[in-house]
This record gives structure tokens, sequence and C-alpha cells, in this order.
């Protein structure tokens, strides 16, 4: 049987392997956050580098579709983009916050988009082939947490010290959250998680408390739906391929080669919104040359 794992990362500086292997829980260090600013620099030597010590962690999330690839967000506002392949460098390092990033988040359908949340107030877009990020969102207090809809590329929640939940659906409003409510009074709000199969989000606040929202009917439909929606009141009629005749063997390759899936919708949705290419970081083209 495999064994059970997960990673973690810690203000020490370091990123953390966990294995549950034969009902022990052990645990190998995956690397270390140096200060990028000491990173950067070849000429330091180990004593420098001790001295100036290492970024403290304080989130991470690892890319759905490339598994060795994650995100690191650390107190000094910076975010590193790792591989488990190499403990000794970072991929890239962007610079967009002034302070603590508390939440970095792949996209669930676009493997090349991510988002930040930082006490800087700030929330922020980013494309991970690129060093500046592509939208920001500046939300009035500190954010404690940012997360992706599970069935929207476009959608995603942020909560704020001030008691807030922020939801956006970038499709509708590139600028201005589709709704903003305060659900606390005297607390602030920590934590957000969209159910992923039921339009429910769960927000937790530093008081130890758990309110369950319900999402409202246009901050839930997806890319499909909106299409489906629009073709019916075009009055468009679904086309229906032709009868096949008795033992007439179907050819599927060209079935399958225009099938497009709602998650290629929901692909094609934001990387139409953020104006996205199909080009490759120079971070990544360098990989790939070391994995070849």
């Amino acid at each position: 049987a495999k064994n059970l794992n997960f990673s973690s990362v810690s203000s020490d500086g370091r990123v953390t392997l966990w294995t549950m292997s034969k009902n022990e829980l052990q645990h190998t260090d995956v690397m270390e956050l140096k200060l990028s600013g000491a990173a950067a620099e070849e000429g330091d030597d180990q004593e420098e580098t001790s001295l100036v010590g290492l970024a403290g962690g304080c989130c991470m999330d690892f890319n759905r579709k490339s598994e060795h690839l994650f995100l690191v967000g650390t107190e000094e506002g910076r975010i590193h983009k790792c591989s488990k392949a190499y403990n000794s460098q970072y991929l890239e390092t962007y610079d967009g916050h002034y302070m603590s990033v508390y939440a970095v988040k792949w996209n669930c359908f676009h493997s090349r988009v991510f988002l930040s949340a930082s006490a800087d107030w700030t929330v922020k877009l980013w494309d991970h082939a690129q060093r500046a990020p592509l939208m920001s969102f500046d939300l009035g207090n500190a954010v404690g947490d940012v997360q992706w809809a599970p069935y929207s590329s476009t959608v995603f929640a942020a909560v704020s010290n001030d008691g807030k939940v922020h939801v956006f659906d970038l499709a509708e409003n590139k600028h201005e959250p589709m709704c903003d409510q305060k659900v606390v009074r005297k607390s602030k709000v920590t934590h957000v998680a969209f159910n992923p199969k039921t339009p429910i989000l769960l927000v937790g606040d530093d008081r130890g408390g758990v309110l369950c929202l319900k999402l409202s009917p246009n901050l839930r439909r997806t890319e499909a739906q909106k299409r489906a929606e629009m073709a019916q009141s075009e009055g468009a009629e679904v086309k229906k391929p032709p009868p096949k005749k008795k033992g007439e063997v179907a050819d599927t390759k060209d079935d399958d080669a225009k099938t497009v899936t709602p998650a290629d919708l929901e692909v094609e949705k934001l990387e139409k919104l953020l104006g996205l290419t199909g080009t490759a970081s120079p971070a990544d083209a360098k990989e790939e040359k070391k994995e070849a």
C-alpha cells in the first residue's frame, strides 16, 4: 500500500514532507527558504547566509497538474515558485506584496494562474510565467484567506479582518466584488472554503466560529450553463447526430476530437479574460532542460 503523506511550511523557513509509515509519522525537510536577497547573490558564502537567516513561510499550495511544482508565500511578502526536484533554488520569485502573504491558491482549472492574499490589504492574480501580477484587488483590510470556486475558473472568495466576505466573478466584473458582506462583528475572518459539490461557502473566524453561507444563483453558474441559457434564449436548437444504421460501426475519432468538456470551456473563458498565451516562462524552459 502507498504511504500517506502531506507537506507543511513553517515560520522557521522549512518546507517539510511528512509520511505515515507503519503507524509512525516521519518527516523529511524538502528545502529551506533562503531570503531572496541572499539567495540571489552567488558570491555570498555560507557564513553570511547563516547570519541573514531564512524566510518565514506562511502558506503553500501544490499545482494540480504538475505535482512537483508548488508555491510558498512568506512573511516578507514574496512568493516563491519551487520544485521538489531542486531543493537548493527557487524557480521564480514574485514581488508584489509588501507584507505577509497569508494564502496562495492555484486555479482549479488553469494550471498557470494563481491567487495570493496578503496583510497589505490586497488580493493579487498571477500568471506564473510572468513576474508581475495581472490584477490586484484592494479589500480595505488585511486579507486572511482566498479560495477559487471549484465550479468556475473566474469565481473566487476572500475574507478580511473587518469580518467581511468578498466574492468575485471576473467574467462579470473585473474591478468590484459581486458580493461584499459583513458576516461577523467583533472577530476577524481568517479562513474560507467552498464545498466541492453544493453551492455552500464555509467561513471561519479567530474566535473559533464557523459560518455556513449559501451562494446566490448568479454566483454559482458555470460557463456551460451560461452558454446553454444563451443558446436557449436565442432559439438555437441542439443538433442531434443522425441515427445509425443497423450493423454500422460508429466512428468515434472525429467525435472525440470535437468534444469540448465543461472544464475546457472554463479554461477558454479565463484565457480570453486575461489574454493568456501558450508561451512558457524562462524558468519552466530551464526546468525542462534539466529534466531532459
